[in-house]
């Protein structure tokens, strides 16, 4: 008999130490047991002209380019992220009594289809978790193995979000590439498109592998950074290039000339463009970035 009063005083106890944890873990965040999907519908995210975040505009001009404010060109890998991330964010749970004044950060969100707005969120870090507002309601929001902060990641960033493609190079649009090494002088290199394949000049027994994977370098080589430095810039321009890049594309905007520049440390580019803006524009670029770019016409030999 005893032993039954024991077990029944233990169990209580249990049971008790149960509610206490409930009362105080839910006491500040009460979640409903219910599971969502997605949070954005995927149809509507192939369809946006573009979003209004924190008062910023991303405009999209192409498939994948996008204009930050009208004036920053948007690298096309973040706007790839951006519809990725739109397409996957899941919610985990429905927040009971959260609100916006409870978060520690907020900021709007409005995704538009031309002038029509057909999505309007309000993106939030509460507790170290992503909190997604839509339609008055709070939601708990994940993407399942993705590691990052989802409000940091929508949070636009000229700087971070800036378009450093050295060049814009795109498989069958890219008409012809060109490399004249002035110092030290070398062969000079040209790859042009020639029967639903790239040729390179002087090449009798082409790596045709080679050449594949030297095209899908080019199209994401980028700079380390862009230099907004007037006096900078006319201090290389004044000196002679070690090497000139010229890429010509069917699409003429893409027309692109890169006076390549080389000092202890870094390689130092200026790309010309006669439609783009800026005209010309310095670029810092990695020693490693500038060598996948700077072959010879031997490297394609098999």
């Amino acid at each position: 008999m005893p032993y039954k009063v024991i077990l029944l005083a233990v169990l209580n106890g249990i049971a008790a130490l149960g509610l206490i944890f409930t009362l105080v873990f839910y006491d500040d965040i009460q979640l409903s047991e219910i599971r969502y999907d997605n949070i954005i519908n995927m149809d509507e995210v192939k369809g946006w002209s573009h979003l209004i975040i924190a008062g910023d505009t991303i405009t999209k001009v192409g498939a994948q380019e996008a204009t930050l404010n009208r004036k920053t060109e948007i690298d096309p890998l973040k706007i790839i992220q951006l519809e990725q991330l739109l397409r996957d964010v899941q919610v985990k749970r429905l927040l009971q009594n959260v609100s916006k004044s409870d978060c520690d950060s907020v900021m709007p969100m409005q995704i538009f289809e031309g002038q029509k707005s057909f999505a309007q969120l309000s993106i939030a870090r509460y507790d170290n978790k992503d909190i997604w507002f839509k339609d008055g309601k709070a939601y708990w929001v994940e993407i399942p193995g993705y590691p990052f902060n989802l409000y940091n990641e929508f949070q636009p960033n000229s700087e971070a979000w800036r378009d450093r493609r050295l060049l814009n190079a795109q498989w069958l649009s890219m008409k012809s590439l060109s490399i004249q090494y002035l110092a030290p002088k070398k062969e000079p290199l040209y790859i042009t498109f020639k029967n639903s394949f790239y040729q390179v000049q002087s090449v009798s027994r082409l790596d045709s592998i080679k050449l594949y994977d030297y095209i899908e370098a080019v199209q994401e080589l980028r700079a380390y950074q862009k230099i907004q430095d007037i006096g900078l810039l006319k201090k290389w321009q004044a000196r002679s290039p070690n090497a000139i890049v010229e890429l010509e594309d069917l699409l003429e905007r893409q027309n692109i000339t890169l006076k390549l520049y080389r000092d202890s440390i870094f390689y130092w580019g200026i790309s010309e463009s006669a439609v783009r803006k800026p005209k010309r524009q310095l670029v810092q670029i990695l020693p490693e970035t500038a060598e996948r770019l700077l072959k010879t016409t031997a490297y394609f030999e098999r």
